[in-house]
Formats: C-alpha cells, structure tokens, sequence
C-alpha cells in the first residue's frame, strides 16, 4: 500500500509565511543529506553527547 500526500501551490506559500520554518535552510540541509556532505564526525559526536546528556 502506497500512501501519497497532495499539497495545493497555494498551502505550501501559506504555510511557509505562517510558520517559523526556514524553508531555505530545510531544503539545503536534504540536499547536503542527499549528497553526503551533511553527516560529519563532529555533528555525530554532538548528538551523541545530547543524547546521553538527555538519557542520564
């Protein structure tokens, strides 16, 4: 089973100037995702520390 989900033109404008989203920095943070440049050693040492921070 496939879910899909449509979205008008007209409700991705109104949510991006309704909400606090950086869209801009959302779409730049899936393409450095999708091109392997976004996970780095450092960024995983540090969600690993907030992580623990957060368990203990």
């Amino acid at each position: 089973m496939n879910d899909s989900v449509s979205l008008s033109v007209d409700a991705v404008q109104a949510a991006e100037t309704a909400s606090d989203i950086r869209f801009d920095r959302v779409n730049a943070i899936r393409a450095a995702i999708a091109d392997g440049t976004y996970e780095t050693p450092d960024k995983l040492d540090t969600a690993l520390d907030r992580l623990l921070d957060r368990l203990s």
